[in-house]
């Protein structure tokens, strides 16, 4: 459900959910309403009152742990990684990786150190396209309040080369304590033909525009 100020509530309350790893009980604590409460809202079928949306406001401006945010994405049942978003990836140079889940390390059959090996032209061009769209409505790695959902290629580490797989992604910038910037991405490997029924560009849910 959308409120007044165009803020999609249901959107924004997983988000501050899933960016922290929260169980709904954990969600609902934090907020100091019931676990029903916070499910109605998370399915559109009500609308948060305003103390309620000041609190969830608060929350998305808090940074998150390294330590703990590291260990939560390690290990998530999703296929997430965190990466530095404070500089360009560049051929020769390590991935701007910080952490991975154990369930994306399980779609490599090389291990987990491959994601951490020095880049290749062909994944400098990919991670650069990527942020070019991520980019195309303004700094969407600036530190802004956001969320981007888009389509993406990415490449399958395999026995002799690297292998093209599709993609819908979700990518969530936020902060670390010291001020680093960081964006939390996780994606769901499709067919190329549901991939090519995705949109072109990135979809985005601003954050920002929640009642201050």
């Amino acid at each position: 459900m959308v409120g007044g100020d165009r803020v999609c509530w249901p959107d924004m309350l997983r988000m501050v959910r899933g960016t922290r790893f929260w169980t709904l009980a954990q969600m609902a604590a934090q907020l100091k309403v019931s676990p029903t409460a916070l499910r109605s809202w998370e399915t559109g079928a009500d609308l948060p009152d305003p103390a309620v949306q000041r609190l969830v406001r608060d929350l998305l401006g808090q940074p998150v742990g390294d330590a703990q945010l590291a260990s939560l994405v390690r290990d998530s049942k999703a296929s997430r990684y965190l990466f530095r978003t404070d500089r360009d990836p560049q051929v020769g140079r390590p991935s701007r990786i910080l952490e991975l889940s154990n369930a994306l390390i399980a779609e490599q059959p090389l291990g987990r150190d491959v994601f951490f090996t020095p880049r290749t032209y062909q994944q400098v061009e990919l991670t650069a396209e990527a942020d070019a769209m991520l980019n195309s409505q303004g700094s969407f790695f600036g530190g802004e309040m956001v969320m981007a959902t888009m389509r993406l290629i990415w490449l399958q580490y395999v026995q002799g080369g690297m292998t093209v797989r599709h993609a819908l992604t979700r990518w969530v910038p936020m902060r670390l304590p010291d001020g680093t910037p960081v964006c939390l991405y996780e994606r769901r490997t499709v067919t190329p033909s549901a991939y090519l029924s995705l949109p072109a560009v990135p979809t985005f849910t601003p954050l920002d525009a929640m009642v201050a």
